[in-house]
């Protein structure tokens, strides 16, 4: 049998011819699956394949001959990702998802789920036109979406901290200055940046300027005494962050004295966080984590938002507790164990197929209706 994807792509089929072009497929990834795995069940047939837009299903009919474990699930997914690719981008889950067949035959009863996202992911390629009417619009309409890619954005008013990570020239300094203008038309924003490099030449940029007067605010830049002794600035980001963290509890009290919210959002950007504490008097570092550590529990219902960015997550670059609070998490550069062992402890990252070119990697948005990591490419901007 041979699959002609063309003609799923026709027009005027009906939904038969359609169902029929859809069982084509089915058999398509069933054929390269006994052949990459060999799979054999004995006396109850092979294996079946259906498919629906959530995903695909893989059915073994019991009994069978080896072992469906998270190791089998992932030998089926690596075969799948590059069968169905680029008609679908199949997903890998943490752990092995089982799901309930529905059949009068106890060896047909369960299958193997394995998400997937119809095409592949698109960038959104923007002019500088068209990056200007798209913050017009998200400041005329009020609007709390980030557009991240192509049919996919992310929700500030249910996603509370973020997180961007990546080597160095993976392209995060990039993504956050993309974010910046949504931020500032969404809410008042505090830019801290240890390095006195992209973040802090972007809010002294004539762009920022105009988004200043577009919304009236006035982004908070920390500007740090380089020649100073060793501590000095993470002193002063503490003090910055502590009082975020009073904003953030004179707003909790309001709302418990009159049950309502009659304030805008705060955005906090922290850039290159690991260097921030590095060389730092260990009371600065204690002050500078409880503050932190406040705003990412309690920061929610205040309105109170974390931008974080960072070459890695470890421990020492932020605790536990805080990392546990994240909503959305960016995971650029290489798709190792290594590089997502922090930002994705769950994820295993034997098989999956990034996205190649710079800003690419993976994401998670909470709220999304994929829970799963998905493949991730940065927005980036044309000259026309």
């Amino acid at each position: 049998m041979r699959f002609d994807y063309n003609r799923m792509k026709s027009t005027g089929s009906s939904q038969s011819a359609s169902s029929q072009h859809q069982d084509d497929f089915c058999d398509y990834l069933k054929a390269a699956l006994q052949n990459a795995l060999k799979l054999t069940t004995g006396d109850y047939g092979d294996y079946a394949v259906t498919t629906s837009s959530q995903g695909v299903t893989v059915v073994p009919y019991y009994p069978v001959d080896r072992p469906i474990d998270y190791s089998f699930y992932t030998d089926i997914y690596k075969v799948l990702v590059v069968a169905a690719y680029p008609y679908y981008t199949v997903l890998k889950p943490s752990g092995l998802q089982l799901v309930p067949i529905k059949s009068d035959l106890y060896q047909r009863r369960r299958g193997l789920f394995f998400p997937w996202l119809k095409g592949v992911p698109k960038r959104r390629v923007l002019s500088p036109d068209k990056y200007a009417e798209d913050i017009a619009r998200a400041v005329s309409s009020k609007s709390m979406q980030i557009p991240l890619m192509e049919s996919f954005s992310m929700d500030l008013e249910h996603t509370t901290h973020i997180a961007i990570s990546g080597q160095s020239g993976s392209g995060k300094s990039y993504l956050v200055r993309y974010f910046l203008p949504y931020l500032l038309s969404m809410g008042d924003l505090t830019l801290i940046d240890p390095k006195a490099d992209d973040l802090l030449l972007w809010a002294k940029s004539d762009q920022c300027t105009a988004i200043r007067r577009n919304t009236g605010r006035t982004p908070n830049v920390e500007y740090p005494d380089l020649l100073g002794k060793s501590g000095t600035f993470l002193s002063e980001v503490s003090e910055t962050l502590s009082r975020e963290v009073h904003i953030m509890y004179q707003r909790e009290d309001t709302y418990s004295k009159t049950g309502k919210r009659p304030f805008g959002h705060r955005f906090i950007v922290i850039d290159e966080l690991l260097a921030l504490t590095q060389g730092g008097q260990k009371v600065d570092v204690n002050n500078f984590f409880a503050n932190l550590s406040s705003l990412a529990l309690l920061g929610r219902s205040a309105k109170m938002h974390l931008i974080l960015i960072s070459q890695r997550f470890s421990s020492d670059a932020m605790p536990t507790s805080i990392r546990d609070q994240l909503q959305a998490v960016f995971q650029l550069g290489p798709i190792t164990k290594t590089s997502t062992q922090f930002l994705f402890p769950d994820f295993d990252s034997e098989g999956v197929i990034p996205p190649r070119g710079k800003g690419t990697g993976i994401c998670q948005v909470q709220g999304d209706v994929i829970p799963y990591p998905r493949p991730f490419l940065s927005p980036t901007y044309t000259d026309e």
